[in-house]
């Protein structure tokens, strides 16, 4: 099975902009002055009429403080590629820190469960498994604990006024110290 990457080169960012805008305290017409954009330009953008192109990005990305650009990073992320999770905008999910805490625990718990159930076949070769519900319960528990994750992290992170992107750099590091990436 096999499905090719779609990488846009442009993306919808209704879901997000006006969320950061709110969490920013920032009008259509201010951050249309930041981004070097019109009021109405900004508004279809917010609305979904109008879709950011890729090389305007770090323009909008920099005209929304630095501690909610995450939020907006990772919906434009997973409108461009697709393999990185969205943002939480539904009603079935609060986003306050006090709901994600527990929830991103159960979630953790879950992905844990299945990748232990998955055991026996991941230490098959893979030719050798006829069976693969357990693997692939596995990664959709992993996939789960992953959006929720990501979004309590940058949830934690506009709580407690952290910086995800030096955060993520400090992780880095660690990471490169341990062999984990170059």
């Amino acid at each position: 099975m096999s499905v090719d990457i779609v990488v846009r080169s442009s993306v919808s960012v209704k879901n997000s902009l006006p969320k950061v805008m709110h969490l920013a305290k920032q009008t259509v017409t201010e951050t249309g002055k930041k981004a070097g954009y019109s009021q109405p330009m900004i508004s279809k953008l917010s609305s979904g009429v109008a879709k950011l192109p890729y090389e305007n990005v770090r323009t909008l990305l920099n005209s929304i403080p630095e501690q909610y650009q995450p939020l907006l990073a990772l919906d434009i992320a997973h409108e461009l590629v697709g393999i990185t999770p969205p943002i939480a905008n539904g009603d079935g999910l609060k986003l306050d820190v006090e709901a994600l805490g527990p929830r991103t625990i159960r979630e953790l718990s879950q992905g844990i469960d299945a990748l232990t159930n998955s055991q026996d076949e991941f230490e098959t070769p893979a030719g050798h498994v006829s069976d693969t519900k357990d693997p692939q319960e596995a990664i959709y528990q992993v996939l789960d604990a992953l959006f929720i994750g990501y979004n309590a992290v940058i949830g934690i992170c506009n709580e407690y006024g952290f910086s995800l992107p030096a955060l993520m750099r400090q992780r880095e590091k660690v990471w490169k110290m341990k062999s984990y990436i170059k």
